[in-house]
């Protein structure tokens, strides 16, 4: 058995499932490039890491599940309203003490109001989650998606002389919520941060004016 092939056969399933294809679509399109032995274990790998006790995606799925039950007004209908709900999401995440660990890309597929949830759960610590953004929305190929993550940003240096996780050791550095995101035709660039106020679990959130002014990044899609 191809361990690679059951790998991307169980991404595609979980791809399915995010378009709200049904069984029927969804391996109908499988069947085309995966032997049923393949499907069969992507299948089986997706539901192992969903009930076993041990298993790092059932914590992490646990804690999306705790944290979308408590975001009010979900539905949208475009990528303006698609970005608000993200928002309004992300925030109770920064509230919740393990949802604050986790980096999110939200996305959003065109005629779905079910808003896509991709936690980003690799932890090379010589990476940054946005380096990982890419082959997140390559895979997934949404209409617009959404990346939110807690970060630290330096007020009196530039983020140039900085490589990734030096910046948390300056004591000049305050914690940040960062947003950033776009639509496939690349018309629709968002960014947002906020500096975290308050005590853990009571955040507030007090938005950086003219952050992400002009911001470009290689690692953006």
């Amino acid at each position: 058995m191809n361990k690679d092939k059951v790998v991307d056969c169980a991404n595609e399933v979980q791809n399915h499932m995010f378009r709200g294809l049904d069984s029927d679509q969804s391996r109908e399109i499988l069947e085309k490039s995966f032997d049923k032995d393949t499907i069969m274990m992507a299948m089986e790998m997706i539901k192992q890491a969903r009930i076993h006790d041990e298993s790092p995606y059932k914590q992490v799925s646990e804690v999306i599940t705790r944290c979308m039950s408590k975001v009010e007004k979900q539905k949208f209908e475009n990528i303006e309203q698609f970005y608000e709900v993200a928002e309004r999401a992300y925030k109770v995440f920064m509230n919740d003490e393990e949802g604050r660990a986790i980096p999110v890309v939200f996305m959003y597929i065109e005629g779905n109001t079910k808003l896509g949830v991709c936690p980003i759960t690799e932890c090379d610590p010589n990476k940054s989650p946005m380096d990982y953004l890419k082959q997140v929305v390559y895979t997934a190929k949404p209409d617009a998606y959404c990346f939110c993550a807690e970060a630290s940003m330096s007020k009196d240096l530039e983020k140039s002389q900085y490589k990734y996780g030096d910046i948390q050791d300056d004591p000049d550095s305050v914690d940040v919520m960062v947003m950033t995101g776009n639509s496939k035709s690349g018309n629709d660039p968002f960014n947002k941060g906020f500096e975290l106020v308050g005590k853990e679990g009571k955040l507030k959130f007090k938005e950086i004016d003219d952050y992400g002014n002009n911001m470009e990044s290689e690692k953006t899609p």
